[in-house]
């Protein structure tokens, strides 16, 4: 066994997320979620001779400027390993900034200590520079489009509305842009605030992984933003919930243990095993964590109060996929990508170039004696290019796939589940128990545009008893 996390603290005390943009200090309740997120039962099953604590990982951190100031104390001793690169220019200390950067890559509070490179971004809440606007950034007023700002994952424990649809449109689009082009993992906040709307930055975003919390205190779907050409409404968020008080520290959890997993990835294909090359693909990392996660009471797909929309709607409009879970995430990722046709009872793939009208099938046997749950998600981006004109909106077209999930028996198929939303860039399916035999799931393009895409599939335990709201 080994233990990644140095110090456990018992308590939080972060700055909350409220509003479209206001920060307001606040402490947190007695928090333990490592234990409630499968972090230490990782640590007591890992027997790899190698950490996933960060060390290869570049973390990006994009923070709003309240009152002139959006840098984390880059003095403490907590940050004394870190390289800090300041992008957007000098600021004084942000309290919020600081209390994120402990979960995102202190030495100990962070679940990824060992992140020694990270880049430091300003989200300007007024869009007048900073990462939203600069060419080092989304450069969202250029045709040239988003830069490689060279992180492998960017966290964003902010939020706006701008309440101007275009301009909203265009941000977005530039971050589903830098997420695709660059292979950038994009986590994203929303308000602490469940009767607030999910808003437009960047929590609407596509291209990325939006975090709520567990016990439902901010905002969720459907989402209600409109982009100007009137798509976008209607969609599943948050993407998935964690543990934590505000969402200010869930999100910053969310990216660690998507550093986590890349950071595995890097060691595991550095080492010359081909089959978690593509591993790197956000697309990869999103649908590890949320076919990872667990389903907390009253679950339910979409509407609660309804099963008409069960297939339209893939996800719970308040915990998305559920309650992100590293150990289940990480046990999916250790099996190794797997092409289609018969696979193991857990794993994940990532397909090129999928065409309309085709199909892929995956087929796996389970014999297990101990009771197990199903879950599988499909992911994919949706493709964003420029007009080449200076101040227009860019854009946006997005594949159309769908998931089913058959049994196989007595010579006869019978479908289980499927998932057929016809907006959101995902599918997912999940059965609360799942006897043994034969299962088939089926990816299918069902559009007019080609795709790629992420998916993975596993049989969990039936019940953990570690995870709690």
């Amino acid at each position: 066994m080994i233990s990644f996390l140095p110090i456990r603290l018992a308590r939080i005390a972060i700055l909350a997320l409220l509003g479209s943009a206001a920060l307001t200090f606040a402490t947190g309740p007695v928090v333990d979620f490592p234990l409630e997120t499968g972090y230490d039962r990782l640590c007591q099953r890992w027997q790899n001779p190698f950490p996933i604590n960060g060390a290869t990982i570049v973390m990006g951190q994009v923070e709003g400027n309240l009152n002139g100031a959006y840098l984390p104390d880059v003095t403490l001793p907590d940050f004394s390993h870190v390289s800090f690169q300041i992008v957007d220019g000098s600021s004084p200390v942000s309290g919020h900034a600081t209390d994120v950067g402990t979960l995102l890559y202190g030495s100990t509070l962070s679940l990824t200590p060992a992140i020694s490179q990270v880049k430091l971004y300003e989200a300007d809440l007024q869009l007048t520079g900073g990462f939203l606007l600069e060419p080092a950034g989304l450069n969202w007023l250029d045709p040239a489009g988003p830069a490689n700002i060279g992180v492998d994952v960017l966290n964003n424990s902010w939020v706006m509305n701008t309440g101007v649809p275009p301009i909203a449109t265009q941000i977005l689009r530039r971050v589903d842009w830098m997420a695709d082009a660059y292979d950038i993992t994009v986590v994203a906040g929303t308000p602490n605030d469940p009767t607030s709307p999910i808003p437009e930055l960047i929590s609407s975003l596509y291209n990325g992984i939006t975090v709520g919390l567990s016990n439902g205190v901010c905002s969720h779907g459907p989402t209600l933003f409109q982009e100007t050409d009137g798509i976008s409404a209607g969609r599943c968020k948050p993407d998935i919930v964690a543990p934590l008080p505000v969402v200010s520290a869930a999100t910053p959890v969310i990216s660690s243990y998507a550093a986590m997993l890349l950071d595995e990835v890097h060691l595991r294909a550095g080492a010359g095993e081909t089959n978690f090359a593509h591993g790197v693909k956000p697309v990869v990392i999103k649908s590890l964590l949320q076919t990872g996660a667990n389903k907390l009471a009253g679950w339910a797909k979409g509407d609660p109060t309804t099963t008409d929309d069960d297939e339209t709607s893939p996800l719970d409009w308040q915990q998305g996929a559920g309650q992100v879970d590293i150990d289940h995430s990480e046990l999916i990722l250790s099996t190794g990508e797997q092409p289609s046709g018969w696979v193991n009872w857990l794993g994940w793939t990532y397909e090129e170039g999928i065409a309309p009208g085709d199909s892929r099938l995956y087929a796996f046997i389970l014999d297990m004696d101990t009771a197990r749950r199903f879950a599988a998600t499909l992911n994919w981006n949706r493709k964003i290019t420029g007009t080449g004109v200076a101040s227009t909106i860019d854009t946006a077209v997005l594949p159309h796939l769908q998931l089913e999930l058959y049994t196989y028996a007595d010579g006869a198929f019978t479908l289980l589940q499927a998932s057929r939303s016809p907006i959101d860039n995902l599918q997912h399916i999940a059965l609360p128990t799942i006897d043994n035999g034969v299962y088939i799931l089926r990816v299918m393009n069902v559009g007019d545009q080609p795709a790629d895409y992420g998916f993975s599939w596993a049989c969990l335990p039936e019940t953990e008893d570690d995870i709690t709201p």
